[in-house]
């Protein structure tokens, strides 16, 4: 159990397909979402972001900061997996469904900003 005293971080992971001007807004974006759910729920954020490549499906396993962020899964501080949508996560439903039964299993709880309706 986490000690009332000590900060509740926030797994916050932002995710986004292809680079440039545009791709730099929507990174932009989901911070500032995922900081609001944050800030309004008394979390602390650690940040995580992964760029895809243009027009290439990166696999969960060429997800380097996807990677570091589920290594933090069992830390007594952490408190909650924060996202933008589900879609910044895993698209197959199985994956998806085994996430969350990983998360359950921790006692993180799985937050996203659309599902607050605190979306920019």
């Amino acid at each position: 159990m986490q000690n009332i005293n000590e900060p509740q971080i926030a797994l916050c992971y932002v995710r986004q397909s292809g680079s440039g001007k545009n791709s730099q807004a929507a990174i932009e974006r989901q911070q500032v979402n995922i900081l609001h759910v944050s800030e309004v729920l008394g979390w602390e954020p650690e940040w995580y972001e992964d760029v895809d490549e243009p027009g290439i499906e990166a696999a969960a396993s060429e997800r380097l900061a996807w990677e570091a962020l589920q290594e933090r899964f069992g830390a007594p501080d952490v408190t909650a997996l924060v996202m933008d949508d589900l879609t910044r996560l895993h698209r197959n439903p199985d994956e998806l469904d085994a996430l969350m039964q990983t998360l359950d299993e921790y006692g993180i709880q799985l937050i996203t900003a659309a599902s607050m309706g605190l979306v920019a």
